[in-house]
């Protein structure tokens, strides 16, 4: 299994900034058969609400927006705990996308995020 990346050193360890999705975009881990909240999405990752505790490892992930849909490879790179306002146990996990310098990957990275931005556009 290859090892995981490093993360970004210093206080800020984002290298780009995330944009709140809202519900406008539905995921799912498709490593797990899981369906997952995106919390927000950005050039560099993205985070998801689950649940259940999301172990470190490179995972599929599918984003759906009406018909359209794209799947991209990606690292988890941290899963928080917290308590939602009912009370029950939630975790956020964040995201790097793997092979992200990759055309291919940057081109599917760019259509995910217009795809966001546009529809922030017109509400």
């Amino acid at each position: 299994m290859p090892s995981l990346p490093q993360p970004p050193n210093g206080p800020d360890r984002r290298a780009t900034p995330r944009l709140e999705v809202n519900g406008r975009i539905q995921g799912e881990l498709e490593s797990l058969n899981l369906p997952v909240r995106v919390c927000d999405i950005g050039l560099g990752g993205f985070s998801v609400e689950t649940t259940g505790r999301i172990e470190p490892g490179l995972h599929a992930v599918r984003f759906t927006h009406g018909p359209w849909s794209i799947s991209l490879s990606a690292w988890s790179r941290y899963c928080r705990p917290f308590s939602g306002t009912d009370g029950v146990l939630r975790h956020v996990t964040g995201f790097e996308y793997a092979d992200a310098q990759s055309p291919d990957a940057q081109q599917m990275i760019t259509a995910l995020v217009e795809r966001l931005t546009s529809e922030l556009l017109f509400e």
